[in-house]
């Protein structure tokens, strides 16, 4: 395992190795990005061994709240920074200790991959959705078990999703358990695999930018949301398109950060930094 980001702790999820086969390991890497279209961005492949990095509140007091952040990727690799990393520093500063996940993820493999590439056949993918949800539910465990030393309420821990990312939250939101589901969800262009997620009563933001095919896989999922009475926010960004993490400058998808903030602050999660 290479050494995590100097902004914040890092910390095993699992006491011992993750249960279940997951293939055959290979060395964790960190490479840059150089991007296709408007950033360069870290990449995190080959994570056997998962772990949160614990970004705390900065220039002030604290609120309470905690977020878990899943960074996307594919489930080949993590986008550490553009949906990590930045995202755990905007929490911080709005008073909510984040915890940014490294959860498994390996260098896919053409035969593995192909099925989820060209039809998003769920077999093709669907040990890295297992690995991925089961890290993201030890997470929440572990977040809440140890909500004193974070000085966290552990009634007050969200979860937010970029990409593959949101499809892992998605993924533990079909879990019945209370001691995994998160109290508030963030999902950010994130694809509906199946209809089996369990909104109950779990306030959501959920966002995505044209032309991205995730847009209609937002209305998607907000319409579960809406059929069940859960509070829901649908923002559908002009322009953006697939990526835009924070906001893409120049697009409309450049306001999701304040959308985001808003959306914090109005249910007592964030505080607007001063």
């Amino acid at each position: 395992m290479i050494e995590d980001d100097p902004a914040g702790e890092s910390i095993p999820v699992w006491n011992s190795r993750p249960g279940g086969d997951y293939g055959v390991r290979a060395a964790e890497t960190r490479t840059t990005d150089p991007g296709v279209d408007w950033r360069r961005t870290t990449i995190i492949r080959n994570v056997f061994d998962p772990s949160v990095t614990v970004i705390r509140p900065t220039g002030g007091a604290r609120t309470g709240a905690a977020v878990i952040v899943l960074p996307g990727g594919g489930f080949g690799g993590l986008a550490w920074d553009a949906e990590g990393a930045e995202v755990g520093q905007f929490l911080a500063e709005r008073g909510i200790t984040a915890f940014v996940l490294k959860y498994r993820v390996q260098r896919p493999r053409l035969r593995g991959m192909l099925p989820f590439l060209v039809g998003r056949v769920k077999a093709g993918v669907e040990p890295a959705i297992a690995a991925a949800a089961a890290d993201a539910k030890q997470a929440m465990r572990l977040v809440r078990a140890r909500a004193r030393e974070f000085e966290i309420d552990p009634g007050g821990v969200g979860m937010v999703g970029f990409s593959a990312g949101a499809m892992t939250m998605l993924r533990v939101l079909e879990d019945a358990d209370p001691a995994v589901r998160p109290d508030f969800a963030v999902g950010v262009y994130g694809f509906l695999w199946d209809g089996g997620v369990r909104p109950d009563g779990i306030p959501l933001l959920v966002a995505a930018a044209e032309p991205d095919t995730a847009v209609a896989d937002a209305r998607r999922i907000a319409a579960l949301w809406t059929e069940a009475g859960t509070p829901i926010d649908l923002h559908i960004f002009t322009s953006g398109d697939h990526g835009f993490g924070l906001g893409r400058p120049g697009t409309d998808s450049a306001r999701f950060a304040s959308v985001f903030e808003e959306w914090l602050t109005a249910r007592g999660y964030a505080r607007r930094p001063r």
